[in-house]
């Protein structure tokens, strides 16, 4: 009987992650063939159907909406004042969403935007959302704002 001796095979570092979207670390690259189908991946609509805005549905669509954030790698900016967004929308307010979102999107001193994670995974649900709903709910949902930023600087 030969004696062997063990495998000294080396290995390259595995990203473990659940999903391909929580195992990129930093930066999506949209120039490689991997982070255009991410991206593409991220922000296609969540149903064949697009939703309509009604209360009925907006369970159904929060709970799509966030599989897809948690698939997509987009956890961080789920988070407003520390409460998720898909369990807690109901405590929440414009005003810490707006202060949340300046302080993901970054500038640089001349006023340019600086890209950064959370500025790429926050356009990728942006552009989700744009694809998921009807042309009747995003005019429902602009419409609002516009009337909520009118009566907020009415205060």
């Amino acid at each position: 009987m030969s004696s062997t001796s063990p495998s000294t095979k080396t290995t390259s570092k595995i990203n473990y992650a659940m999903s391909p979207g929580q195992a990129v670390q930093g930066l999506y690259d949209y120039s490689t063939r991997t982070g255009m189908k991410q991206r593409d991946k991220a922000s296609k609509p969540l149903n064949d159907k697009p939703y309509d805005g009604s209360s009925k549905g907006l369970t159904h669509f929060l709970s799509k909406l966030s599989h897809r954030a948690l698939n997509s790698g987009w956890g961080s900016i789920t988070k407003v004042q520390g409460h998720d967004i898909f369990n807690k929308y109901g405590l929440l307010n414009v005003q810490d969403a707006q202060i949340e979102a300046l302080f993901r999107f970054q500038f640089d001193a001349t006023g340019n935007r600086i890209t950064t994670r959370d500025a790429q995974a926050s356009w990728q649900m942006m552009t989700c959302l744009m694809n998921s709903c009807s042309s009747e709910c995003l005019i429902r949902f602009a419409t609002a704002a516009i009337t909520m930023a009118l009566c907020s600087y009415a205060f």
